[in-house]
């Protein structure tokens, strides 16, 4: 068993495997969310255009 703090839920090698967790979600959650605000700029453009004919 490791060695870990009173109180804490966590030992320190559970804690940092669990912040790497976090931080590699987080990570993955703000590459979706920019690629999803690109797509939709990207369809705002056309619609701002006036029509060619």
């Amino acid at each position: 068993m490791h060695p870990f703090t009173p109180g804490d839920s966590y030992c320190a090698r559970c804690r940092i495997a669990s912040q790497r967790d976090r931080d590699r979600v987080i990570q993955e959650w703000e590459a979706v969310r920019d690629a999803a605000v690109a797509a939709a700029k990207a369809q705002e453009t056309p619609e701002a255009a006036p029509a060619p004919f």
